[in-house]
């Protein structure tokens, strides 16, 4: 509170000010910060909003215009994407394929692993334990089983012909079993891969521990390309 008063605040500012502070840094009860973050976010584009819309012109018309100069006007994250993109991603997808061959590829998370250097990987990929005799990971083998060799990072593991995968519902059922050794399906989880896969809009919305996360990955898996994850839950 002392540098507070230097800046020429009373005493009673002072206490009006620490009240505020407790009562905007507090947060609501089963709610993590995480949300309250998201909230305050999306509160703020709203807005911002309000700042771009002039009630002299067609609202309904320009609603869209104004919405976007308001995400604009507010998502600098944007602006870090494309430079994540244009400064990391492209380059590391050229260089990526050369460290394969060479034995030198590190993915993004093995400082995560305590043991990732004594690990035996898997030659297509180098970033998951061998699992099968033809020294593939679980992902590597599901593709080499099913027909999609070409998904595999490493050329030497692809086949020279191209191959006619399996269909999209035998795949799904063996990252199941196979890939995440899952019994069955929870609720909901099929019908969202299956709406997202065909390439629907689709959204869905589960409690935590709900299987999220396996919606995607499966979905990942079954993509024959590149899969972009945007989550607020992560930094």
């Amino acid at each position: 509170m002392t540098n507070i008063k230097n800046v020429g605040l009373s005493d009673v500012q002072c206490k009006d000010l620490e009240a505020f502070l407790r009562k905007i840094m507090k947060l609501p009860n089963q709610q993590s910060l995480i949300t309250t973050i998201r909230t305050s976010a999306n509160e703020a584009i709203n807005r911002l909003k309000l700042n771009y819309i002039d009630k002299k012109t067609d609202y309904p018309k320009s609603f869209a215009a104004h919405h976007a100069l308001a995400v604009l006007h507010n998502n600098v994250g944007l602006v870090e994407m494309l430079i994540v993109i244009r400064e990391d991603l492209v380059p590391y997808g050229q260089i990526v394929q050369q460290s394969l061959e060479t034995m030198r590829f590190h993915p993004s998370f093995a400082t995560k692993i305590s043991n990732f250097k004594t690990i035996i990987k898997c030659g297509g990929c180098q970033s998951f334990p061998i699992q099968y005799p033809n020294g593939l990971c679980l992902v590597c083998g599901f593709y080499k089983m099913h027909s999609c060799s070409q998904q595999i990072p490493n050329q030497v593991y692809q086949n020279k012909d191209k191959d006619k995968p399996d269909s999209k519902n035998r795949m799904l059922d063996a990252i199941v079993s196979k890939v995440f050794n899952f019994t069955e399906f929870r609720p909901k989880q099929r019908e969202s891969i299956d709406s997202f896969t065909a390439g629907n809009d689709s959204l869905c919305i589960l409690p935590t521990g709900g299987g999220k996360t396996f919606i995607y990955a499966s979905s990942a898996l079954l993509f024959m390309g590149l899969t972009v994850v945007f989550t607020p839950q992560r930094h």
